[in-house]
C-alpha cells in the first residue's frame, strides 16, 4: 500500500455536496432510501 501524504501537505479539502464536480445525486438517493428501509420510515 502506498504511503499517504502528511496531513500538513493539504491546503484545502473540497466537499461536493450539490453535484457540481461529480454527479452523485443517484448515490445520495440510494443511501437515503436504504436508511429509510433500515429505520422504518
Amino acid at each position: 500500500m502506498p504511503e499517504l501524504p502528511d496531513r500538513a501537505e493539504f491546503d484545502a479539502v473540497v466537499f461536493d455536496m450539490d453535484g457540481t464536480l461529480v454527479d452523485s445525486e443517484r448515490h445520495y438517493c440510494e443511501a437515503y432510501m436504504h436508511a429509510m428501509e433500515v429505520f422504518g420510515r
